[in-house]
Parts: structure tokens; C-alpha cells; sequence
């Protein structure tokens, strides 16, 4: 995979995240920073096609796993690859090619965009799931065992 690719795409990565529809509250949901880290593995185990088909659809994510696919078929432009479907598994079949060559060519591109969003999305806060609405923070619990004293 080429660093300076991903290097190159992460302001239009930060910029997809940005205006993706990743954001809500302020605070983005950590659940994609493991849903697009699936994605790349998936690719890794299996095949682009079937892991970009099945991280398409929502299934029992409690995200919306297609803002990731939307993205990176945003970026994927800037690598050579015109977006040239609505969807990224459009714009792949598209230019998926009969080689080998060409395969692990799309294959190396979508996994530097995947790569380059996973590395984005830590410029931005993330929702802490663990800390419920009840809970208090640390210091009031601390002043209210100090107190009881």
C-alpha cells in the first residue's frame, strides 16, 4: 500500500467525513472507525465485490455502513477511478477489468481510500458509548464520597 497516497487523500477524507453525514451532535459514532476496519478486512479475506456488496446495505450495524461506501467512492477520483456509478460497487464493476493485474489494482486503490477514512476519522471526537446520560462525571462522585467522610 503507497503512504504517500494515503498521505495525499486524508484532507479529501477529513472533508468526506466532514460533510458525509458521519457527524451528529457534534461527535461521531466510533462505530464506523470499526465498521470501515471490518471493511478492509473483509476485502483482505475475501474478495473487493462481495465485501463492498455486503458493507452496502446497513444489515445489523448500528451504523449506517453505506456513508463509508458513499465515501470512499468520493475518493476513489483522486486516485484515478471516476466515480462513474451512484453506488461505490457501481463504479468498481465498472472498472474491475478481466486481468488479475487490474483486480488487485481496484482492490489496492479502494483499500488506501478505506485506509485513509479510517486515519481521518481520528481527527474528530467520538461519541463515548460508555458514559451514559445518569452517569456523573468522576469528580462529582469523588467530592460526594469526600464529603460523606
Amino acid at each position: 500500500m503507497n503512504k504517500r497516497e494515503i498521505d495525499r487523500l486524508l484532507p479529501a477524507a477529513y472533508d468526506a467525513i466532514q460533510n458525509g453525514g458521519f457527524i451528529e451532535n457534534g461527535k461521531i459514532d466510533p462505530a464506523f472507525r470499526g465498521q470501515i476496519a471490518s471493511y478492509g478486512s473483509a476485502i483482505a479475506n475475501g474478495s473487493l465485490l462481495a465485501a463492498t456488496a455486503f458493507f452496502s446495505k446497513q444489515g445489523n450495524a448500528s451504523v449506517d455502513r453505506s456513508l463509508l461506501m458513499k465515501a470512499i467512492n468520493q475518493l476513489l477520483p483522486q486516485l484515478g477511478i471516476p466515480a462513474t456509478g451512484d453506488t461505490l460497487f457501481d463504479t468498481i464493476r465498472k472498472h474491475w477489468g478481466t486481468t488479475t493485474a487490474q483486480h488487485n489494482d481496484m482492490t489496492e486503490k479502494v483499500l488506501i481510500c478505506a485506509t485513509a477514512l479510517k486515519l481521518a476519522f481520528n481527527l474528530f471526537f467520538l461519541e463515548d458509548k460508555n458514559q451514559s446520560k445518569d452517569k456523573k462525571p468522576a469528580e462529582a462522585v469523588q467530592e460526594e464520597v469526600g464529603s460523606e467522610s
